[in-house]
C-alpha cells in the first residue's frame, strides 16, 4: 500500500502515477472512440448534402476534428453532428476516467496487477452511478426551481394572478433559502464534473451516495478543493508540456535521418500529411522545430501512390501523437482527482480508504468458556453412552449366537 501524507503534497504525485501505460491507454482509447464517432457522423451528414460538400470539407479539415465554435456555414445535419461531438467526448471521458480512477485506487492499495479488463468489469456495473450523479443534481435543481416557476405561472392568471403574487410575497424569506439551495446545486453539479468518476471508483457508491459525498466535500472543505485543484492544474500544465516536448523531439529525431537522405520525398509526404490533418503540421512548424525543413505544405495532388500512402500514415501518426499528449493530460486529471478525494475523505471523516477493512475478532467471555466446557462434557458423556450401548449390543449378539450353536449341537 502506498503511504500518502493526506495533504496538499499528495497532489503533486499525480503526474507520476498518471504516467502509466494502462492509464494513458484507457484515455487514449476513449479519445479514439470519440474521434471515430465524430468523423463518421460528420462525413455521413455531409453525404446527405452532396459530394461537393464532402470534397470541400475534406480539403479544409481533412481528418482533423472540428470544434463547434468553428463549424462554419455547413449543412444543418453537419452542424448537429459537430454540435453533439462534445457530448460524445464527455461520455467517453467519464467512462475512461472512472476506469483510471479504479486502477489508481487499486495501485494505491498495493495491487499493481489490477488490469484494464477488471476496470471494464467495474465500470459495467457502476456506469449508471457515474452519470446518474449528474442527472440527480440537475433534477434537484429543477425541483427547486419549480416553486418560483409555478408562482410566475399563477401570477399570469387574469384578475386573481395579482392576488396570488401578493400572497406568495409573504414567503419571500423562504424563497431566498430556495435560491441559495439552487445555487448550491449548481456548484455541486460543477464539482461533480471533476469528482463524480473518482467518488464512484473509490467509494464503489451508487448515485445517492455519490451525491452525498460531493455535498460533504463542498460543505466541509470548500477552500481545499479550490487550492488542490489549482495545484493539480499547475501539475497538468508542467507535466503535459514536458511530455509534449519529449514527443515532438522524439518525432524529430526519428524523421531527421529520413529527411536528410530523401529530402524531396519527405517534403511531399509531410505536405500531404499537413493537408490530411487540416494544417496541424504547418502549425507545428510555426513553433520553430520544423521551420528549416522546407516542407511543401500545399501539396494536394501527388502523382506517386507510395508517397500518398506514406502521407496518409504520417497524418495518422501525427494525430495519434496528439492523442497521446492529450491522453496523458486527462490521465493526470483522473489520477489527481482520485487522490484529492482520498485526501479530503480522510480529512473529513478520518477514513483511510486505502486500508482494507479487517474483521474484528469476537471476544470470548467467561460465560462462553463455561458454555463451551459444558458442551464438551456433554459430548464426552454422549460418546461414552454410545460406546456402552454398542458394547451391550455386541454382548447380546454373542449370547444369541452361543445359544443357537448349543441348540444345533443338541439336535
Amino acid at each position: 500500500m502506498e503511504e500518502l501524507r493526506f495533504n496538499f503534497r499528495d497532489v503533486f504525485r499525480s503526474a507520476r502515477y498518471a504516467f502509466s501505460a494502462k492509464k494513458i491507454a484507457n484515455h487514449f482509447f476513449g479519445l479514439a472512440a470519440a474521434y471515430l464517432i465524430h468523423e463518421v457522423l460528420v462525413y455521413l451528414s455531409l453525404t446527405t448534402a452532396g459530394i461537393d460538400q464532402v470534397s470541400t470539407f475534406w480539403k479544409q479539415y481533412g481528418l482533423r476534428p472540428v470544434s463547434p465554435l468553428a463549424m462554419g456555414d455547413w449543412p444543418v445535419l453537419t452542424q448537429v453532428a459537430i454540435g453533439i461531438s462534445p457530448l460524445v467526448l464527455f461520455v467517453c471521458f467519464f467512462v475512461s476516467s472512472a476506469m483510471v480512477s479504479k486502477i489508481t485506487l487499486e495501485q494505491l492499495k498495493g495491487n499493481p496487477f489490477y488490469s484494464i479488463g477488471d476496470a471494464k468489469t467495474f465500470i459495467a456495473k457502476r456506469w449508471v452511478s457515474v452519470f446518474g450523479t449528474l442527472i440527480g443534481f440537475v433534477l434537484i435543481f429543477i425541483l427547486l426551481m419549480l416553486v418560483p416557476v409555478t408562482v410566475g405561472l399563477l401570477g399570469k392568471i387574469p384578475v386573481v394572478g395579482q392576488f396570488i403574487t401578493m400572497l406568495t410575497a409573504i414567503l419571500l424569506p423562504l424563497a431566498f433559502i430556495v435560491g441559495l439551495l439552487a445555487l448550491y446545486q449548481i456548484l455541486s453539479l460543477f464539482i461533480s464534473l471533476f469528482f463524480a468518476p473518482s467518488v464512484v471508483a473509490v467509494a464503489d457508491s451508487d448515485s445517492f451516495e455519490t451525491i452525498y459525498q460531493i455535498y460533504s466535500m463542498i460543505w466541509n472543505r470548500p477552500w481545499r478543493i479550490v487550492i488542490y485543484e489549482e495545484l493539480l492544474l499547475l501539475t497538468k500544465l508542467i507535466s503535459t508540456s514536458i511530455w509534449a516536448i519529449f514527443c515532438l523531439i522524439g518525432t524529430t529525431l526519428v524523421l531527421l535521418p529520413i529527411r536528410l537522405l530523401i529530402p524531396a520525398d519527405m517534403a511531399q509526404i509531410m505536405g500531404q500529411a499537413d493537408v490530411l490533418t487540416g494544417g496541424l503540421v504547418s502549425k507545428i512548424s510555426d513553433l520553430g522545430l520544423f521551420s528549416s525543413w522546407e516542407y511543401v505544405f500545399e501539396t494536394t495532388d501527388l502523382e506517386s501512390m507510395p508517397l500518398k500512402i506514406a502521407g496518409f500514415f504520417m497524418a495518422l501518426t501525427i494525430l495519434a501523437i496528439f492523442g497521446l499528449v492529450l491522453a496523458y493530460l486527462l490521465s493526470i486529471a483522473s489520477v489527481g482527482n482520485t487522490i484529492i478525494y482520498t485526501v479530503l475523505r480522510y480529512q473529513i471523516n478520518g477514513e483511510n480508504v486505502l486500508e482494507e477493512e479487517d474483521i474484528a475478532p469476537m471476544e470470548t467471555t467467561d460465560a462462553d468458556l463455561s458454555d463451551e466446557k459444558i458442551s464438551d462434557q456433554t459430548d464426552a458423556n454422549q460418546t461414552d453412552m454410545d460406546q456402552a450401548g454398542s458394547g451391550q449390543d455386541e454382548t447380546g449378539q454373542s449370547e444369541t449366537a452361543s445359544a443357537d450353536q448349543s441348540a444345533n449341537t443338541e439336535d
